[in-house]
């Protein structure tokens, strides 16, 4: 990559390449024969289209500074158009300048009806320019920073480009999976504030969706019959997963002590095992952490009590973790993980989801929606409206959050190899037909504290060829079986989650009563009152 400023963005870029499996250089143009496709960033005081060849991949970024301004963006319906974006057109908030010259070749996206994008093939070198405004990219911003409902325009093209040019289609993605997600109901009646969980069961049946329910475990020491009935019966539209242990402020931000952290983690575990027994049905293994915040520390603990992910937006991952490095790549893949725990990105449920589930449906992240129970104060339209939205995109399947953190993998077969990457700490798989060795990518994994075993559909576990402690094991297998790509941590067990559980305090029991108290009244106050 060369160009002016470019250092300024190296870091956000380094990790964009990444994600395709390509490395980034920072190299001057006179060095550009070392390299097979060069990044250039031009003004247009300084056009430098001269000086790349067709005989490398280009893509010049031209930085105006003229400020990025709202506008609507268009997508042509050719091939080069990247899905799900193909022949629609969005509003953004963060969009390209008006380009005083032209580039050549087709014209893939326009801002208000002017090109901002291009590509052109030549010789079998694809050759792409595109519009943005300065400054571009920050120092000390992450990818998510720029690939977000509002500002994805300042690094699509990019990321396209990187993914044409690269192994990344090469590779079979996961299905497309979906699901609404509401913080804070329990099951102590049938309804929690606005939200009537029968209402929801039919509607998600009529519609095609599934809504999971954040619950507290603290709320596991009562169990309405009726409303545990309904989850029973219609485990295809609702279910539950776990929201943090006592719900108090900043509870997942990782204070304390690391036996602290465990034991609070641990306590989670045995409160929801226990919502299990009374209610009769699984809840899933994933967090979603309280006024979303979650350090790296907490998500180690979860991962030694037996959870399978935490699911945070991004933005939430880095302000629980400010200092870590490896932020900077959230949002450039379908998901991330840290301290051995995958990360599932969600966003915000509001009237106008459409930028935010084409994003997470380009990138292959799940399209989790999440609210509050005060967002259905005027009926679920807004679930329809937006279910339907996302049914058009065509093969979305919505489940509870255990499928969805199951299913966060690739594939690709090279001879008698399937290699899978993976952000999941259990999968399943069919081994297609002749397929020898399955080759599990986590580079995630941290060998010290994560064991990967791989269970046959017989019961039997499958013959490592390598070491199973490692973060890329590979296991001997025969066609047609059905495995379990399972990783156990080797830090916890199930006969210490009982053990040395802290007290909860009178005044945290006091707060979540009225927290409680105050949601299920919230329906028969005036609606002039009702959060938003």
């Amino acid at each position: 990559m060369g160009g002016q400023n470019a250092d300024d963005g190296l870091e956000v870029l380094s990790a964009l390449a990444r994600s395709c499996g390509l490395d980034l250089h920072r190299a001057s143009l006179h060095e550009r024969n070392a390299f097979p496709a060069v990044i250039v960033l031009d003004t247009p005081g300084n056009r430098s289209a001269g000086e790349t060849d067709g005989r490398r991949h280009s893509f010049r970024i031209l930085a105006s500074d003229v400020p990025a301004a709202a506008a609507s963006v268009g997508f042509s319906a050719g091939v080069h158009s990247p899905f799900p974006f193909r022949g629609r057109s969005v509003r953004v908030q963060h969009a390209p300048p008006d380009a005083p010259w032209a580039f050549a070749g087709e014209t893939i996206a326009s801002a208000d009806g002017k090109p901002c994008w291009t590509t052109e093939l030549r010789d079998g070198f694809r050759h792409d320019a595109c519009w943005v405004g300065r400054p571009w990219i920050i120092p000390g911003t992450c990818v998510f920073d720029y690939l977000s409902p509002g500002t994805f325009l300042s690094l699509l093209p990019l990321l396209e480009w990187l993914r044409s040019i690269s192994d990344w289609r090469d590779w079979t993605p996961a299905r497309l999976q979906s699901c609404f997600m509401f913080d804070d109901p329990n099951l102590h009646a049938e309804s929690y504030g606005f939200v009537r969980f029968a209402h929801l069961a039919a509607e998600g049946k009529r519609l095609g969706y599934h809504t999971a329910f954040a619950t507290v475990p603290l709320d596991a020491y009562y169990v309405n019959p009726g409303a545990a009935r309904l989850f029973r019966e219609h485990r295809e539209t609702l279910s539950l997963l776990m929201h943090g242990n006592n719900h108090t402020h900043r509870e997942l931000a990782g204070r304390g002590r690391p036996g602290e952290q465990s034991a609070l983690m641990r306590q989670a575990v045995v409160r929801t095992r226990r919502l299990e027994r009374k209610a009769g049905m699984p809840v899933s293994r994933v967090m979603a952490p309280p006024h979303g915040v979650c350090s790296a520390e907490m998500m180690a603990a979860m991962a030694s009590a037996g959870l399978e992910a935490v699911c945070v937006s991004h933005g939430s991952v880095w302000t629980g973790n400010p200092d870590a490095a490896w932020t900077v790549a959230l949002g450039a893949l379908p998901a991330a993980a840290a301290a051995g725990l995958p990360i599932i990105p969600r966003s915000g449920l509001n009237p106008s989801p459409e930028n935010s589930v084409l994003l997470a449906a380009y990138l292959h992240q799940p399209i989790i929606l999440v609210g509050h129970h005060w967002d259905l104060a005027d009926g679920t339209d807004i679930l329809a409206s937006t279910a339907q939205f996302i049914n058009s995109l065509g093969g979305v399947a919505w489940g509870d959050m255990t499928a969805i953190a199951r299913e966060m993998f690739r594939f690709r077969v090279e001879g008698e190899v399937m290699r899978i990457q993976t952000y999941s700490r259990l999968i399943s798989v069919t081994v297609p037909k002749g397929i020898a060795e399955l080759r599990l990518e986590a580079p995630w994994l941290d060998p010290l504290r994560d064991r990967v075993h791989c269970r046959l559909s017989s019961g039997e576990l499958a013959r490592p060829l390598g070491d199973p402690a490692a973060n890329a094991p590979h296991f001997q297998v025969a066609p047609g079986n059905r495995v379990n790509l399972v990783v156990q941590s080797t830090t916890g067990s199930a006969g210490e989650l009982s053990r040395g559980l802290p007290r909860t305090p009178v005044r945290t029991l006091a707060r979540k009563a009225l927290v409680e108290l105050r949601d299920r009244l919230m329906p028969c106050v005036p609606r002039n009152w009702v959060r938003r």
